[in-house]
């Protein structure tokens, strides 16, 4: 070979194995063996910026904190911290900053949209359907959730929405609380991990001509009108290219990108049902 062609080899071999040596290595720690954890990581994965090592949460798992760590969920975050990890985290696919500790994660991204974004979102989709909401219950079981949802009540008056938080006690309590709203929506929450609670509760709301709108497509197959759909891959590239920033020093927390995705079928039920209901109060039979 002349020295020519060895200079070019090397020089196409800087080009294509320095960039991928000079990639901090990251290990992402997926809580649960779970779809939305899988598309985060196959959307970090996809920017590059990093070797991504991914491993899935498991009662043998060995932490080797000479990769950068990365949690993905609440259960990841804490096995890092209770594995003895004392720097600054960054975790990703949690609910909302305001639920953790200080010390528990600096900078990151979150799952529940700032009222801000969400509530002119959902006006413009009940608008698009000529739908008249104004009373909205939000149902709860978990303490520190409730600190969050006060914050989202309070700014909701600021969009013409009235919010009612349901601490959730039991499914006829549940029922009895429908009385009053025209929309339930439904945030993520321990008591909602349940595929059966879940189908239970949507269909309790439905059934009683309430509006329903959950947090992910399985709402909409069982019945509920709308679903908050987070892009999880978009998710992955956004929480990337904030890891790259969290490595140099900044600290920052953004929440997931998402819509607001309709269920046709469902919303023409409502519609018949409630064009039903008018037309029964307005031809009830005179006296002779």
């Amino acid at each position: 070979m002349s020295r020519g062609t060895l200079c070019f080899v090397l020089f196409l071999g800087a080009i294509f194995v320095l960039p991928a040596r000079s990639q901090p290595p990251v290990r992402l720690l997926l809580s649960w063996n779970l779809r939305p954890y899988w598309e985060f990581a196959e959307g970090f994965r996809s920017t590059r910026f990093f070797r991504v090592h991914i491993s899935l949460l498991r009662e043998d798992f060995q932490p080797d904190f000479r990769e950068n760590p990365l949690p993905v969920g609440h259960r990841a975050l804490g096995f890092i911290r209770q594995a003895g990890f004392e720097g600054p985290l960054f975790a990703a696919l949690i609910l909302h900053p305001s639920l953790l500790g200080p010390r528990e994660a600096q900078g990151g991204i979150y799952l529940l949209p700032p009222p801000g974004d969400f509530f002119p979102r959902l006006k413009n989709v009940l608008s698009a359907h000529d739908l008249s909401v104004r009373r909205i219950g939000i149902p709860y079981t978990s303490p520190s959730l409730k600190r969050f949802l006060e914050e989202i009540r309070k700014e909701a008056s600021s969009y013409g929405f009235q919010v009612n938080l349901l601490p959730l006690t039991g499914f006829e309590a549940f029922r009895r609380e429908l009385a009053g709203l025209d929309l339930v929506f439904f945030v993520p929450d321990p008591f909602l991990e349940s595929e059966g609670v879940i189908s239970r509760l949507v269909k309790t709301t439905v059934l009683s001509g309430r509006l329903a709108i959950g947090y992910n497509r399985f709402f909409l197959e069982k019945g509920a009108h709308f679903a908050l759909i987070i892009d999880y891959r978009g998710a992955g590239r956004e929480g990337a290219k904030l890891f790259r920033e969290f490595l140099a020093g900044a600290r920052k927390w953004t929440p997931a990108p998402f819509h607001i995705e309709e269920n046709k079928k469902a919303l023409r039920f409502y519609q018949l049902r409630k064009s039903s209901n008018s037309t029964k109060k307005t031809s009830s039979p005179g006296r002779e």
